[in-house]
């Protein structure tokens, strides 16, 4: 699509775990897979951190460990970081699906044509929302069913009656 990055974010460091270097990480997207030791994740400076360890937990959230975090002082560093992945990492998105970061900088039409805007962000909530603007406004989005028509290269369809002006 064509809002693809070349970093997506995928989640968090909530606090350090133990005394070993590990910390709590909480995904963005509960089912990642690209959480897995061998796997290298970026800090938003671009730092690459190899896994060297990672434990799913009950929770939905990992224990992880990464190569030269060797004790809790340096898993401190990390709280509150969030973690980047290369987008070319990722898999495809199966037909029908999209990952969000994809999504940012498409166009936003109304279901009868005319250019709304494009989109900012994907605001995420229980219910994802876009948040599109034009310059002058902005409007925000839910995407479900009546209020997001399609979603394809080209851009996204929406019912304007459905968006909320901010």
């Amino acid at each position: 699509m064509a809002g693809k990055k070349a970093l997506v974010p995928v989640g968090i460091c909530s606090k350090p775990h133990g005394i070993r270097g590990c910390i709590l990480f909480k995904p963005f997207n509960k089912t990642t897979e690209m959480i897995s030791r061998g796997k290298r994740l970026f800090t938003g400076e671009g730092n690459a951190l190899s896994i060297s360890a990672a434990k799913r937990t009950a929770e939905g959230t990992f224990i992880i460990g990464f190569e030269g975090i060797e004790d809790r002082g340096a898993a401190e560093k990390l709280r509150n970081i969030t973690f980047y992945c290369r987008r070319d990492d990722l898999a495809e998105p199966e037909n029908g699906e999209y990952y969000c970061c994809d999504l940012i900088g498409l166009d936003v039409r109304g279901n009868d044509g005319r250019l709304i805007g494009k989109v900012k962000d994907v605001i995420r909530t229980n219910v994802d929302i876009l948040q599109v603007v034009d310059g002058k406004a902005e409007y925000l989005v839910p995407m479900i069913e009546g209020a997001v028509l399609e979603i394809s290269e080209e851009g996204i369809v929406i019912d304007p009656d459905r968006a909320v002006s901010g």
